[in-house]
């Protein structure tokens, strides 16, 4: 017979836990969705890196972020404008009409937008890869970007509608049909590049269609000429901003193609990839679950204190990620990829750094989004890309692949500490500052200890590394970088959910 445990006196639940568990349940579920969708990437690099060269893989790269820092222009950042006008609609009808009002006016702009790209596409090809006879590849990607924004604005709806389920399950769907098409085209068609386009292509034209129908069915076709004006004046702001933010991040590697060669682009390419992790991991589904949810927070008394919670815990979070990318990944290169693809070891450990500071931007830009004065976004991203072209233009050349990182690290670092400034005098959050340079400081000498690891046995290394990353978070609480409370809080969670489950009790619900 199970016995019910009761929580014990001091396990108290607050407005902030609530939040925090919240925020979190609903990570974890966006995130399994989305890391799921984009382990593609990952599953795929064995396939990738055997049935494509240093070559292939750069110019499949320049295609796919030549093609997608041009789609943050044509979507307009409508999905992000849906999140915002959708909590101030009083009622279903209203907010119905947001919706579908998103919807048609993404789909007007994209109309327009499909001559201009398909012309462009021939000058992009001789421009980046000195041919046009491969401009198809680029159409085929902005045809994908267009059609595939619909079902962004989709999944958009169904984070603000709660429906982590339904969300989960199409997110996973269109994984195993990409890894099919990928396998299908590459192995057994023998396709190359060219399958690999094509592959996006089908799977973003069958998802979207299908989403867009069912959503629109839904909610109506109820369109507001004067909601879509609202909503292009609230998102276009954005757009500099988001540009400015991919330029930060993917200008480097026009450089590298500049001053190196598309082998090294591939090389580099692959090295962001894999740095790129802590964002695929972490910051992208946890921003899925969270900035919907900010908004609602902002409502009440202890919405600082809450923020700043959050903000804590996802820079030990993702801090904790790159660590262990950065420790692992000379180990993870020898089972992934072949040998020619080996030199990106060095380069991981700093962009994995670089997405770390990155995800403070989606904390540091609350007050600026809370004002709705998002033209300072624009400005930030304006700035903060010059920086990075300039430093690209005096590092790349002369330090190569490194120079190229250290641009990332300087620019995204500059960008956060902008949007930090401009923020707080909007909507001020005391940020745990001191504690949080604690914790980089630990994980630097973590990383310093495990490049001491030198042994010619795989497994042997893998074992000595992880024994490493385990001993971290102990280093945190002996260190009191884990707080008083929060190590309460951890037995708490011991006691009332770990505990029961080996010997047998069942645990209730918290509401």
């Amino acid at each position: 017979m199970s016995v019910v445990v009761e929580q014990p006196p001091d396990a108290v639940v607050t407005p902030t836990s609530m939040s925090l568990r919240h925020v979190s349940r609903h990570w974890l579920v966006y995130g399994l969705g989305f890391v799921a969708n984009r382990l593609v990437g990952f599953l795929l690099l064995p396939l990738y890196t055997r049935y494509l060269t240093l070559a292939d893989y750069g110019t499949l790269q320049a295609v796919e972020v030549s093609c997608g820092m041009i789609g943050i222009v044509v979507t307009i950042g409508i999905a992000r404008a849906l999140s915002r006008f959708y909590y101030e609609s009083k009622t279903e009808a209203d907010r119905n009409r947001v919706v579908s009002t998103s919807f048609v006016t993404y789909g007007a702009a994209a109309l327009l937008a499909v001559p201009v790209l398909l012309y462009a596409s021939d000058v992009l090809s001789s421009v980046l890869l000195g041919a046009r006879g491969q401009g198809f590849l680029f159409r085929i990607s902005f045809l994908s970007v267009l059609v595939g924004a619909f079902t962004d604005i989709g999944m958009m709806y169904l984070r603000l509608v709660k429906k982590p389920l339904v969300f989960i399950s199409i997110t996973i769907s269109r994984l195993a049909c990409l890894i099919i098409l990928n396998i299908v085209f590459i192995v057994r068609l023998g396709m190359g590049i060219e399958g690999i386009l094509y592959s996006s292509l089908a799977v973003a034209c069958i998802y979207s269609s299908g989403i867009t129908a069912s959503i629109l069915w839904k909610t109506g076709l109820r369109f507001s000429a004067a909601l879509s004006r609202q909503l292009v004046a609230y998102s276009f702001p954005i757009i500099p901003s988001q540009l400015g933010n991919t330029i930060v991040k993917q200008s480097d590697k026009y450089f590298v193609l500049y001053f190196m060669s598309i082998a090294d682009m591939g090389i580099y390419s692959l090295s962001l990839k894999i740095g790129n992790a802590i964002h695929t991991l972490l910051t992208v589904p946890f921003n899925l679950a969270y900035i919907p949810r900010r908004f609602e927070i902002m409502k009440r008394d202890d919405a600082a204190q809450t923020y700043n919670r959050i903000f804590t815990y996802y820079i030990f979070l993702s801090g904790y990620i790159a660590l262990t990318l950065s420790i692992l990944i000379p180990e993870l290169l020898q089972l992934l990829v072949t040998p020619q693809f080996l030199r990106a070891k060095d380069i991981v450990p700093l962009v994995a750094l670089s997405m770390v500071i990155f995800g403070t931007h989606y904390h540091f830009d609350f007050g600026i989004l809370y004002s709705k004065k998002t033209k300072y976004l624009s400005y930030i991203g304006i700035f903060c890309a010059a920086v990075q072209i300039g430093l690209n233009f005096l590092l790349i050349g002369s330090y190569g692949f490194f120079g190229a990182v250290w641009s990332s690290i300087i620019s995204i670092a500059l960008q956060a500490f902008l949007l930090y400034e401009i923020s707080r005098r909007y909507y001020p959050i005391p940020y745990e500052f001191s504690r949080v340079f604690k914790y980089f400081l630990a994980a630097g000498a973590f990383y310093g200890i495990s490049t001491q690891v030198k042994t010619p046995a795989l497994f042997l290394s893998i074992m000595l590394k992880l024994i490493i990353l385990a001993l971290f978070p102990v280093a945190l609480l002996l260190l009191g970088i884990v707080t008083k409370s929060e190590r309460e809080h951890l037995r708490n969670i011991y006691a009332v959910r770990v505990r029961p489950l080996f010997s047998g009790k069942v645990v209730p619900r918290t509401p």
